[in-house]
């Protein structure tokens, strides 16, 4: 008998929504792997070797300073400015945008083709087919998104924090429901306005999980590339910041748990709200044997 697929469109508390997100990797581990590395893979290793061309030029910086001695001090701000504001690093910032981008839109899609087709796993040219078409118009609209989030961190952290659990559900509602920016903005905090706590801790745990994960694989090698050129005089940055993009790559895998969290809880506002689920399913009985067969909701 075959394993029943996880439904996307279901009312999940916090402990359902994790134990779903494993639930659903484990059932789609192959075409979710390939579809994510075959479309967003190159945008990982543009990233990847990205941070590592700004870790070299970092620890180039750092070591003609520590040269300078005592004299090198009064260099400090100037050192800061020339090195946060250098090309690396904003070649770096713009591998990031199309890159998290990419890996958002291509799991997006894959959740979007799984939902339209009944849970069928999706073929690579299926994901690829909603990629294409939404993808740069993703990239348009997380400019502003950025802004708003980034200028709600400045002007105060808590600002900051509330719109970046409200907008997490963005890339769904244009995705999903073919939102334009200023209707899937309002649609987010439809979504999100009753349910704040408990997306907060959805998100707050799913991004932990990819963090520990990500920095045991990649930040330590990161962390010893920085170390190992600025405590010694041998150009060891180059050949460590190889291997630090290798493994920052497999880092980038673990961002998956996260997206198919946030994926999962925002089936779960949506059906809070809608109850697209259900009146689907009640659609639906009678034309397949299976259709009110194992569907758990929680109220």
């Amino acid at each position: 008998m075959a394993e029943k697929k996880t439904e996307l469109r279901k009312i999940r508390d916090f402990g359902a929504n994790l134990s779903d997100t494993f639930d659903f990797i484990r059932q789609y581990f192959k075409p979710l792997m390939s579809a994510f590395l075959g479309i967003a893979g190159v945008f990982m290793l543009a990233m990847a070797v990205m941070n590592g061309v700004m870790e070299s030029s970092l620890v180039s910086s750092l070591r003609q300073l520590r040269g300078k001695g005592s004299a090198g001090l009064p260099l400090m701000s100037s050192f800061l400015y020339s090195s946060y504001f250098s090309m690396p690093v904003l070649m770096n910032a713009v591998s990031m945008w199309v890159g998290n981008t990419a890996m958002l839109v291509a799991i997006v899609a894959f959740m979007k083709h799984v939902d339209e087709h009944g849970g069928a796993s999706p073929g690579f040219e299926g994901v690829w087919k909603i990629f294409r078409r939404y993808y740069p118009r993703m990239l348009l609209y997380m400019i502003p998104v950025t802004v708003m989030i980034v200028g709600g961190t400045l002007l105060c952290l808590v600002p900051g924090i509330f719109l970046s659990v409200m907008l997490v559900p963005f890339g769904w509602v244009v995705m999903t429901e073919d939102a334009g920016l200023s209707v899937a903005v309002t649609r987010c905090f439809d979504l999100s306005r009753n349910h704040f706590w408990i997306s907060l801790a959805v998100y707050m745990v799913s991004t932990l999980i990819y963090l520990f994960a990500s920095f045991s694989i990649g930040m330590v090698g990161g962390l010893i590339s920085l170390l190992a050129g600025y405590l010694t005089d041998q150009d060891l940055s180059s050949k460590i910041g190889v291997m630090t993009a290798v493994l920052r790559i497999f880092g980038f895998l673990f961002y998956v748990i996260f997206l198919v969290s946030a994926g999962l809880h925002y089936y779960n506002l949506v059906e809070r709200l809608d109850a697209v689920g259900i009146t689907r399913r009640i659609e639906e009985i009678g034309t397949r044997p299976d259709t009110d067969q194992g569907h758990e909701e929680n109220y």
